[in-house]
This record gives C-alpha cells, sequence and structure tokens, in this order.
C-alpha cells in the first residue's frame, strides 16, 4: 500500500479509532493503513490525519461537543492538544500509532513528548538496506535502528519529560558491499538544536563495487587478523611559536632548524615555551607524524596494511566500519579512548584504481607495489585543527615518491645456467659511465645495488623515479641504464640498453648467445 496522504482514505473504527473517554486517538494497520518497508511508502502523513479528523469533528456530534486535538502549524508540524494522544483505548500511548506518522513532526503537550520525523531523500540500493541513528555524539555512544528499513520518512523521540536529546543527531548508511553514507544533521543544516518537525536530508547508497569477500571470510583471515587501527590524539596542529603558551595535547609542527620540521605534542601545559621542541621536555614526538616522500606530515588515524595488497585490507576496513564494538586497537598506547566502528568516520575510498584515504589517515606498511596507486590526506599545519569529530578542517593529498618499476626477462639459457649473474647499471652518470671504472650500480628503492643470481626469468626491479640522486642524476628525469648478464657453461656474457621512465610494467629483455667456448675441466 501507499503512502497516505488524501484524507479519504481514512475510515473510523478501521484505520483511526477515536476514544473521547480518554481522549486518545489510535492509528491502526488495516484497511488503506499499512507499517510495510520503506517507511516512505507507507504511513499517513500528518496532514491527511489532520483534515481527515477535521472533517470527522465537522459531522460526528459525539466529536464536536469536544475540543479538537489538534494543532496545524503548517504541514510539517503539529502538536496534540487539549489533552489528546496517540494513544489506544486505555488511554495509554501506543508506539504503533506513532509509527504511522509521515511527514509532519508534532509534538504531544499532555506527557510533553516531541518528535521530529526524518525524511531521507536519495536512493537505498535495496529496500532491505537499514540506517541507523546516534543522539547522543561520541565514538562510544550507542546507536539506535530506524524501524523499518529501506527509504526513511519516520518519527524519532526528541526529547520528553527526562531526556533532551535535541542537540545532536547523525544518521548512518551501512551495509555490505555498499558504499557508505552519513549525515550530521545539526552541523550540515546549521541548527542549533532539534524541534518537533520534519527534516529532509541526503542519505543514499549504491554498490562498492571495490567489497567481494563475505564478512566470515574476512574475519577468518589469519593475514587481516594482524591488521589495525590505531586512533591518536592531538589537537591545534599549528606551526610552532616560541612566544606562545600550549595546552596538554597540543600538536605543533616545529620548523626550527635543529627541530628537524618535525611533529611534536604537549606533554603538559607550556608557557614560555623554548625554541626547540626536541629538546624540551615538555615536548614530546607527535606519533602521528609519518614521512611521505623527504617531509612529514600529521595523522590521527593510522592503518597498518602488513604488507598485503591494497584491495584486501580495503574490505577489512569497511568491515570494521560496521562493527559496534572498539576498533581502536591503541597501538601506539595513547588515550584516545573507544572507537565503536559503527560511528567511527569513514575512512578509505577509491578514486579509479587509486586507493584515497579521508583527511588525517595513514595508510602504513603498505605493499611495495600498491605505492604508486595511494593518496594521503593530512591534518594540514595552520589549517584550523579538527572538527569535533577529530577530522581535519584543511587536508592535502600528499603521495609518495613515485616509484618506476619492472622486470628483467632474461633468456632461457641465462635461467638455465646456475652461475647466471646480472648487473644493472648507469649508462651515464656524472660521477662515472657504464662501461669504465667508476660505472656506478643502480639502487632499489630501497637503496639495494639492482645486482644479483638469475634465478627465473623475470626478475622485478623498482626505482625511486622522484628522488633517487645516485650517479649525479637529476631526480624526476629518465634514467638511461644498462643491463649486463652472463653465465658461465650455458649463456654469453651479454648487455642491452634502457631507459627507466616514470611508469611501471617496464619490460627490459635481456637475451645472451648460447655459450660453446667456456671449458673448466
Amino acid at each position: 500500500m501507499a503512502k497516505i496522504v488524501d484524507p479519504d482514505s481514512l475510515n473510523q473504527n478501521t484505520e483511526v479509532y477515536i476514544y473521547t473517554d480518554v481522549k486518545a486517538i489510535q492509528l491502526v494497520e488495516a484497511g488503506n493503513l499499512s507499517d510495510t518497508d520503506p517507511g516512505a511508502e507507507s504511513g499517513v502523513t500528518g496532514q491527511a490525519l489532520y483534515s481527515f479528523l477535521k472533517e470527522e469533528w465537522q459531522s460526528d456530534s459525539d466529536l464536536n461537543v469536544l475540543k479538537f486535538p489538534i494543532k496545524m502549524i503548517y504541514e510539517a508540524q503539529f502538536e496534540f492538544q487539549n489533552d489528546w494522544l496517540l494513544g489506544d483505548s486505555d488511554g495509554t500511548k501506543d508506539a504503533q500509532s506513532i509509527d504511522l506518522i509521515r511527514d509532519a513532526g508534532f509534538r504531544v503537550a499532555n506527557n510533553n513528548e516531541n518528535y521530529a520525523v526524518i525524511v531521507s531523500l536519495g536512493s537505498f540500493a535495496t529496500d532491505v538496506d537499514l540506517a541507523y541513528y546516534q543522539q547522543v555524539q561520541g565514538f562510544d555512544q550507542p546507536t539506535t535502528d530506524f524501524d523499518k528499513s529501506g527509504e526513511i520518512n519516520e518519527p524519532v523521540l526528541i526529547s520528553d519529560s527526562d531526556n533532551d536529546l535535541t542537540g545532536y543527531l547523525k544518521l548512518f548508511l551501512r551495509e555490505y558491499a555498499k558504499l557508505y553514507d552519513e549525515y550530521n544533521l545539526l552541523d550540515e543544516q546549521g541548527l542549533s538544536s532539534l524541534t518537533y518537525a520534519a527534516y529532509k536530508l541526503p542519505l543514499a547508497n549504491e554498490a562498492d563495487i571495490n567489497v567481494s569477500t563475505v564478512d566470515s571470510d574476512i574475519e577468518a583471515d589469519s593475514d587481516l587478523a594482524t591488521m589495525t587501527i590505531d586512533y591518536i590524539t592531538g589537537n591545534l596542529f599549528a606551526t610552532h611559536d616560541p612566544a606562545s603558551d600550549y595546552v596538554t595535547l597540543d600538536v605543533v609542527y616545529a620548523t626550527d632548524a635543529d627541530a628537524g620540521d618535525r611533529w611534536y605534542r604537549a606533554d603538559t601545559d607550556i608557557s614560555n615555551t623554548s625554541d626547540n621542541p626536541s629538546t624540551d621536555a615538555n615536548w614530546v614526538a607527535y606519533p602521528g607524524e609519518k614521512q611521505v616522500g623527504t617531509a612529514y606530515y600529521a595523522y590521527n588515524r593510522i592503518i597498518d596494511f602488513k604488507n598485503i595488497a591494497k584491495e584486501d585490507p580495503y574490505q577489512w576496513v569497511q568491515w570494521q566500519l560496521r562493527l559496534d564494538t572498539d576498533i581502536n586497537d591503541n597501538v601506539a598506547c595513547d588515550s584516545y579512548g573507544t572507537v565503536n566502528g559503527n560511528v567511527a568516520k569513514d575512512m578509505l575510498y577509491w578514486v579509479g584504481d587509486k586507493l584515497t584515504t579521508r583527511p588525517g589517515v595513514f595508510i602504513a606498511n603498505h605493499n611495495a607495489n600498491d605505492q604508486n596507486d595511494i593518496d594521503l590526506y593530512d591534518i594540514t599545519v595552520d589549517g584550523g585543527g579538527l572538527d569535533t569529530d577529530g577530522v581535519a578542517l584543511t587536508s592535502t593529498k600528499r603521495q609518495y615518491p613515485f616509484v618506476a618499476a619492472g622486470n628483467m626477462v632474461f633468456s632461457t639459457n641465462l635461467v638455465a645456467d646456475c652461475d647466471a649473474v646480472y648487473w644493472m647499471y648507469f649508462e651515464t652518470a656524472a660521477f662515472g659511465n657504464y662501461n669504465s671504472s667508476d660505472a656506478v650500480l643502480v639502487k632499489d628503492q630501497n637503496g639495494s645495488d639492482i645486482t644479483g643470481s638469475i634465478t627465473a626469468q623475470n626478475i622485478s626491479f623498482t626505482f625511486d623515479y622522484d628522488y633517487a640522486t645516485d650517479g649525479g642524476r637529476t631526480p624526476g628525469s629518465d634514467a638511461p641504464v644498462a643491463v649486463a648478464a652472463m653465465g658461465l657453461d650455458s649463456a654469453e656474457w651479454v648487455d642491452a640498453t634502457f631507459t627507466i621512465t616514470r611508469a611501471t610494467g617496464l619490460s627490459f629483455p635481456v637475451n645472451a648467445a648460447d655459450e660453446r667456448n667456456y671449458s673448466n675441466p
């Protein structure tokens, strides 16, 4: 059945019961009135109920002797007045009747209850997707599921004689294999508090093409079980000023040469601070400081990928964000406290093949093959610090130095030769040229020489394209190289020249002639 918007679809003693002795109006799932999922497609609008009661009061002499039960303020807000309430035949509040109201917030004056009606805009991927909400701010605070799944049109109690929950309402939509959404109603709409009215807000989801592993398999994966999320406390995130006073947990970026352009956190309240936090006992190194390239940046949520290729850790994080238990591993022995996953801030998303972090999230121990496909958004210095959810107000994309990568592809006779070895040299270098006594070996991204035994046809290599200066190379420029290889019994000496460009998937074939003359009897 559809949502009732026409008072002609309501009938006394079918959909609506009016108990004059106890001044209660009861809505019943009967006739034309349903309370099915999704809420946006069932129930009755406040305006339709008001209009129906007006017509009944006008024509029914048993009713018009009594004061009218509803004061309609406008189509999205009304009050039950003159001691009337939504209740059953004994005058007791009826939860089912409350659940059936749509499109209008309302107040029940005789028991001082106020209900906001939440109306979602946008599409849910399926009608079984269930949103939930939080009415007290805090990562350790509970949540409540909406009564019905699918797109929302539902009353939420925001205050009564014992509780005032008008200061916070945050909605979440997090389903397996769907993109996540959330909405902080007061912040987003610039409200100081909620009232008994209808609030329309965007909340939607769609399929997440990067999630395919079921939760039980993620939970059972022993490698993923070693992953951690660490939340780190800190405030301010400003450039250090020796003339300023600081309070405990303020985080500063010290640009003084002796401090090394690093991040520090106040271990106590500080006044008349020194010029150098690196030697002042009142400061400690900030645990959320991370190096990207040659510089250090600040983060306050650290995900340890444990060298696992990025696709599976992403799925693990999405699973963590649907748990109603603490996901903060507190690896840094910090004082951040409990963070229940289902109310934690979202952390990762995809832009094409690039895994991208939300502001202040850092991926530690990523798999080397993913380095070019990770974008990290920091807590930018002097950007205003954090919002009330601990998210950076200003964030800048940081990228690891580009790692060129590829394979040296050796001929079969080199692979078959147990003594075969290879070397990669800069073909021309400011401090030495290949084919001279001062030739310079190329180093991989970890600083190790690219040389070794030929144990397979394809041997991978990496190169720190953006920063490597070996052999007098200009960082960020293409590198002409020569790969030499030699066996003993099976393959002759051979060399070939190539160019390392700013790319991955490079292929350097090295083909040796068969050895026909070597002999060591």
